[in-house]
This record gives structure tokens, sequence and C-alpha cells, in this order.
């Protein structure tokens, strides 16, 4: 049974005994508030024992406790799907299903469960409910996070700290450029830009960052950068979701991290090498010149994405936008090509390899036998292959090449090979 406060505890053991020996379903009165905290922690808590990719299943009876009538379940449900956006329902009890008209679009389950599946904006929405003085009077106890900000405040505070006191500025932008060697400027770069990218959706002053590099040595050094931002007094780092890669972050120096984003964006600018002068052959006066041909020099690039492009993987379809606004939907059955496309995103201007793609944000190894491989590689460039060709996908300035592994680039004038 969930952790409750005293109160209802001392309540539950009581009226659960009664329903045992009596088989009669007796609920605790609560409110509406209550009833939906006592959800979410059964949510939470069915999650934790959910194997990775399988749907959660909520059972009315031995979930909950028989605590709530099919109407209160209904509507909290489609409050978390449609308001709050925090999860989808995938199958609905068959019975659930015949008597409400707004669940026939959905399949049916014969075993009485709820099927869903949580959204990533899930564990920000809960982590807030946490936060209320209302939940803690209902659970009797402190919420995680919250232990772990305090601990974070107390690394960052100066001797003497108050509470009226803020945190100090330890550094400038010029000081932090110096602490990072130039072959790391352009992964620092797409590190604070995604930073300063939440800082309009953060009324509180707390931002969720999602780890941008895919699994391996590169979302070490990013886990890494964090923390060395957060011990330069930029930013307090609150801990990480480990399941979706999302780091909670606060007290954001916005000032000092433009300042960085500017200096490094100077730094990191495309730079052309100069042609060399052509060679002037000795000519007699009736000899016909031909200007010797040169070689055509390439200019040494750093790939940037610009600015006004992202991809949102927060609501229920996941879109490429453009300042803002939809240009791209990806469809609800494009799993891989979304993990696929997230994971070449984060690592916008670089190769990938197949190995790479393939283990992006999932628990199972890249394949070892050469025949395997050889399938697996095929499959993900066909995927990719698919995701390009789309008529909606190829109105858009972007390449992926797929010659051993697979880049993302940004063309306007789509001259991709």
């Amino acid at each position: 049974m969930l952790a409750i406060s005293e109160k209802y505890h001392t309540i539950g053991l009581v009226i659960n005994h009664l329903s045992n020996i009596s088989g009669i379903s007796i609920n605790i009165t609560m409110t509406g508030k209550e009833k939906l905290y006592f959800l979410l922690m059964a949510i939470e808590d069915a999650r934790d024992i959910t194997p990775s990719g399988h749907p959660l299943l909520i059972d009315p009876t031995n979930t909950l406790n028989r605590k709530y009538s099919d109407t209160e379940l209904s509507q909290l449900l489609i409050k978390l799907e449609k308001d709050e956006k925090v999860l989808m329902m995938l199958k609905v009890p068959i019975t659930t299903q015949l008597s409400r008209d707004e669940f026939k679009p959905y399949e049916s389950s014969i075993d009485g469960c709820w099927y869903i599946k949580l959204l990533p904006s899930f564990d920000g929405y809960f982590d807030k409910i946490q936060h209320e003085p209302e939940y803690f009077e209902f659970t009797g106890k402190k919420p995680a996070k919250a232990l772990k900000e305090e601990i974070a405040e107390q690394a960052l505070r100066p001797t003497g700290f108050t509470p009226k006191s803020v945190l100090p500025v330890i550094t400038s932008a010029e000081e932090v450029i110096k602490n990072f060697s130039p072959q790391n400027y352009q992964f620092v770069l797409k590190v604070i830009r995604g930073i300063l990218s939440l800082i309009d959706f953060s009324p509180d002053g707390k931002v969720a960052y999602q780890l941008q590099s895919p699994h391996g040595q590169q979302l070490i050094n990013e886990r890494r950068l964090l923390d060395r931002l957060s011990q330069m007094g930029l930013l307090s780092h609150y801990g990480e979701d480990g399941i979706f890669g999302i780091v909670t972050l606060g007290n954001i120096n916005i000032e000092i991290l433009k300042k960085v984003e500017s200096g490094l964006t100077t730094l990191v600018r495309p730079t052309i090498n100069p042609i060399p002068p052509i060679a002037m052959p000795e000519q007699s006066d009736n000899a016909i010149y031909e200007p010797v041909k040169q070689p055509k020099s390439k200019p040494t690039e750093t790939m940037l994405l610009p600015k006004e492009w992202s991809f949102n993987l927060t609501i229920k379809q996941p879109v490429i936008e453009k300042s803002g606004v939809p240009v791209f939907t990806f469809r609800t059955d494009w799993s891989n090509k979304v993990r696929y496309f997230d994971c070449l995103w984060n690592n916008f201007g670089q190769r990938v390899s197949y190995q790479n793609l393939y283990e992006y944000k999932r628990t199972q190894k890249y394949p070892t036998e050469k025949g395997v491989i050889w399938r697996t590689n095929k499959r993900i460039r066909d995927e990719i292959n698919d995701l390009r060709s789309d008529p909606g996908f190829e109105k858009l300035p972007f390449c992926i090449e797929t010659s051993k592994g697979c880049i993302l680039t940004f063309d306007p004038k789509k001259n991709c090979r």
C-alpha cells in the first residue's frame, strides 16, 4: 500500500482489515486533491516495477485498493492526459468503454486494467505536485528532490550565508571560456545554448534540461560540464531523473551565460582558408597564356544549428519547429525514426555511428555478429531513408547522410548527397 500520512495510514489499516474479512469494498473519504495525489503515487509505484518499453498497468482493485469510483478514475486520467499532457491512455477497461462515449476511440482491455504510457513531462509535473503543502500533509514525507535542492544550495553558499543572500558570482565570461580547450568550444556552446533556450519557459527560475548526448563518453562529459558550471556559481544543479535524462537546474546566471555564448560563437565561427595566388608561367611575346588551374580550397567549417530551429519532444507527437512554429510533425508510429533523429539532432554536424544510433535511449546493446550487424545497419538506414524521403521532411533545409554512420546538416539549398 502506498505511503500516506499517519492519520490516513491508521484508518487505512482498519478499513483494509474490514474489507478483507467482509469482502466489501470500503473507501477512505478523500478530497479531490488527495485522490489526485494517491493516483500519482500509484502511477509512480507502477513505473518502478514495469520493464522499460512496456505500458504501465493501473488496476483499480489491486493498484488503487478500490478507492475510486469508475467516474472518478476516468475523470482523473482524462485530466492527466488532456489538460496536463503528462500521460497517454493506451487501453481502457471494456466496461468503462461501453458506458462512456469519450473512451470509444481507445483500445479495449478485458482484464479491467488501464494501460497508460508516461510522457517526459510527467516527472516535472509530479515534482511540482510534491512541493505543494497539501501533498506533504497528505503523505507525511518530504519529496526526495526537495532534499537534493537543499544539498545543492548549501554546496554553493559562501561562509556566513543568510537566507536573503544570493549566489556569489565567482567568475566572468572570459574566465569561464579559459576553463575549456578550443576543441571543446562547440560542445560547451551546444550545452549553454540548450540551457538558455529554456529560460522563457521557467516562471519559477528552474528549468528541466534534457541531456543531449548519446550514451557513452559524450554523455559523461555533458554531466561533468553541468557540475562544473554549478561549481563556478553559474547555476544550481538539483539532480537528474535517471529514466529520461532530465536535469533540474536553477539560479541560472543568465547574464554571464549569454556572454559566454556570444564569446564562444565568435571563437567557433567558420573560417575560410585563403586561396593561394595563381602561378604565372614565364612566357614569350608570342606565347598563348593559359592560367594554371588551382585545386578548389574547401572552407573549414564548424557546424552550428541555427538558433531559430528546435526539435520538441515534450508533446504527444514530436515536432520540428522554426521560431516556435511547428513545420514538421512526426507520426505517432515513428518511434525509431524519432529516436534516431533525436540522436542526430543532439549531435548536429557530427557523424554518429550506427552503434550509437542503435543504443541511443535504449538498454539493448548493439549486436556483435557480423551478419546481424549488417542487417541492423540496413534497418537503421531504411528508417532514416524513409524519413528523409517524406514529402514534408524534403521541404526542410536539413540533410541526412547515411554513409559510415549518419550525419545531420543544415543546407538551405538542399544539396544533399
